[in-house]
């Protein structure tokens, strides 16, 4: 077999070494996106795992209500809107609606004929002074007997007009009173589903909400080591989800609502100062929880714990303490 530097180049394989090659490739690829979406993200996983604990909490809590609308009544409010649309297909419902078409006919040809009669008995009326004026007698009495019929006209109208609108208002009366057992039993109905209502929406907020780091920035914050102000960047309440809401506070950490969130966080509000210039920790980390408390070497200031956790305050309030 001849060696394989006597072999022209040409006709060398090289096809062990691409196929190695292209492993190590591959293989480096899947472990950087492995790396990338699961060992240094399990905050995503974190937030996942809150998002579901809170939709199971909710959905709980929805289901509950439902159980108690039955027992309030609601079913009995169905049959109450049921019947009331029906009365909408009653006879005399139905004959209050032609009624009211009717009218508004009458009406409409009232006004016409009014306006009309007004406009002639207005020109008659002109006329009627403008020969009183060039003293013409005979034109004088035939505009004055021409605008006092149109003016007889005008209010006979007018008289029609105002008795249609009468009868309108009556039929009007009649079917609000139908339509408000409508409105009346619907308004109920949302007063008690309200809850649950808002309850649905905040479960489909839930299923809608992005998976994504949050992060706040406090502008030249702490001092460097050359003694220069520089940026805080904290990032603790990316897994601290509901430390700045209420109704988890029976829930374990991460997920639990801060201890003193109506009194030191009412005026230091986590999306303004974060966690860190309080109770230490690397902010910035998310790799992993050892990382974020600053539970590693060289980090100087590690999560306070205990006793201490409250003792960063003097960080600010020195002079107050």
């Amino acid at each position: 077999m001849a060696k394989r530097s006597e072999t022209p180049i040409e006709e060398r394989d090289y096809s062990t070494i691409y196929f190695v090659c292209s492993a190590l490739l591959a293989l480096t690829t899947f472990w950087a996106v492995l790396d990338m979406i699961w060992v240094r993200s399990p905050w995503q996983r974190t937030q996942v795992q809150f998002n579901k604990m809170e939709r199971e909490q909710l959905v709980a809590k929805r289901e509950e209500l439902i159980a108690q609308m039955d027992q309030n009544g609601y079913a009995e409010l169905e049959k109450n809107l049921a019947a009331a649309q029906a009365e909408l297909q009653s006879e005399t419902y139905q004959k209050a609606l032609a009624d009211s078409a009717q009218v508004a006919h009458e009406i409409a040809d009232a006004v016409q004929a009014y306006r009309f009669a007004k406009s002639e008995a207005d020109a008659e009326y002109y006329l009627f002074k403008e020969a009183q004026y060039h003293n013409d007698t005979d034109a004088y009495q035939q505009h004055g007997q021409k605008y006092r019929a149109d003016s007889t006209k005008a209010v006979e109208w007018k008289a029609k007009w105002d008795d249609a609108e009468k009868r309108k208002l009556e039929i009007q009366t009649s079917l609000n009173g139908y339509r408000q057992k409508i409105t009346e039993t619907r308004a109920q109905m949302a007063a008690m589903t309200k809850e649950i209502d808002d309850l649905s929406f905040r479960i489909d907020r839930i299923n809608e909400r992005s998976i994504k780091i949050q992060q706040v920035v406090m502008t030249e914050f702490v001092k460097g080591n050359f003694q220069n102000f520089i940026n805080n960047v904290d990032r603790c309440h990316t897994c601290h989800t509901a430390v700045s809401r209420k109704g988890f506070e029976n829930l374990e950490q991460p997920f639990t609502t801060h201890p003193s969130l109506d009194t030191l966080l009412k005026i230091h509000p986590v999306e303004r100062f974060g966690c860190t210039p309080c109770h230490d920790g690397q902010g910035s980390a998310l790799q992993n929880a050892a990382f974020a408390h600053g539970e590693v070497k060289h980090w100087e200031r590690p999560l306070l714990r205990g006793r201490f956790a409250y003792s960063g305050c003097n960080k600010c309030h020195a002079n107050e303490l």
